[in-house]
């Protein structure tokens, strides 16, 4: 959250002038101002109302603060159902972290019932944007069959675009699943990186 808030916060007054008279980028980057503290005094409270005045006129980097802001309980009490609605709104904005977020909402039930599927769904909307980390998650959704049916082929092209992306998990993965002889330390590798996600329930 803190780099999505970071901000220069020069002319903060003609910021808050222009917030004030209703641009939303304004409002957005006022808000970042009252969050952080830089150029005015820090209110978080304050910046979460101009977050959502920014969001309700469709600015995706406020909802997706906005979201974030409720699930860590910054300005706010935490509220993961109100959360889940912003992330939803800046997801549907092609937000990948937002995706990637809110796949993680339905994986644990949070703010929303828990929904396999409908984590994948996000997972692969944010993964096609490019992010290796969803791309190493749904390398484990297929791999698992979680939330889709098991397939191992699909998996490892999956785990191909993570390396690809940058993964550096992906490419230890992919260089241990590449030599026979280390079968059984590529599995050890799988279980350490599947917990260290915390994204998936125990695996059965």
């Amino acid at each position: 959250m803190a780099a999505l808030l970071l901000c220069a916060c020069t002319n903060v007054k003609d910021l808050a002038a222009k917030a004030e008279a209703g641009d939303p980028a304004a409002q957005f980057n006022y808000a970042r101002c009252l969050m952080s503290g830089k150029g005015t005094p820090r209110n978080p409270q304050e910046a979460l109302a101009w977050l959502r005045k920014a969001a309700a006129q469709g600015h995706r980097n406020a909802a997706m603060a906005a979201g974030l802001c409720y699930s860590a309980g910054v300005g706010t009490e935490k509220n993961y159902r109100t959360a889940a609605r912003y992330l939803q709104q800046a997801s549907d904005a092609d937000h990948y972290h937002a995706q990637l977020l809110l796949a993680q909402f339905y994986a644990k039930g949070l703010g929303t019932p828990k929904n396999p599927i409908e984590a994948v769904n996000h997972l692969r909307y944010a993964a096609m944007q490019g992010s290796p980390h969803a791309a190493l998650l749904m390398f484990y959704c297929f791999y698992d069959g979680y939330g889709v049916p098991h397939h191992e082929s699909i998996a490892f092209g999956w785990l191909e675009n993570a390396a690809d992306f940058g993964s550096s998990e992906a490419k230890i993965l992919l260089k241990l699943h590449s030599n026979p002889k280390k079968s059984l330390l590529f599995a050890k590798k799988v279980d350490f990186y599947r917990k260290k996600l915390d994204f998936f329930p125990q695996k059965r």
